[in-house]
């Protein structure tokens, strides 16, 4: 019984070692710091990301959202933005019961809400397109270019009554 929970102590130190790739974080004030990340599934984006670095003696920090301006591991990139996020619902059913996302010939009513995100860099170039995926597992993608500030590309549902 000894035995086993002495290999189990060390599988467990292995497998937290394993989790660590090379890559950097950019801090807020713009220096970047190469080091090893911790590597996650990231099906929804990270709101914080834990780095060691001989930079930093070999400890292990955890960044929040506010310490970090984006990170890099295991070909993921990460960057911090200020977006709109589309509050639509995105089920004709849950439309139906909703006010956002009227329609009629004059107007269309969008309902966002701001928040300041880590998004997944997809594409980078003169037009780069990034993915932010919400704690709920909705995704919302993100165009860039030199001529065109930031903003979600749209997929909407509009009820629209015909009389």
């Amino acid at each position: 019984m000894l035995i086993a929970c002495i290999l189990l102590s060390f599988s467990e130190l292995f497998a937290n070692k394993n989790d660590f790739n090379p890559g950097y974080i950019i801090l807020e004030s713009g220096d970047t710091i190469t080091g090893q990340v911790k590597t996650k599934n990231w099906r929804i984006n990270p709101i914080k990301v834990t780095f060691t670095s001989t930079l930093i003696n070999n400890d292990t920090l955890t960044y929040e959202l506010k310490d970090i301006n984006g990170f890099s591991t295991n070909n993921f990139i990460f960057i911090k933005r200020r977006v709109k996020i589309d509050e639509q619902p995105d089920d004709v059913n849950e439309l139906a019961n909703s006010t956002m996302g009227t329609f009629n010939d004059e107007d269309t009513t969008m309902t966002y809400r701001e928040e300041t995100v880590l998004l997944q860099v997809l594409v980078r170039g003169n037009a780069s397109l990034y993915r932010y995926v919400e704690p709920n597992g909705r995704s919302h993608y993100y165009l860039e270019s030199s001529f065109a500030e930031l903003q979600e590309l749209l997929n909407t549902i509009f009820e629209k009554t015909i009389i």
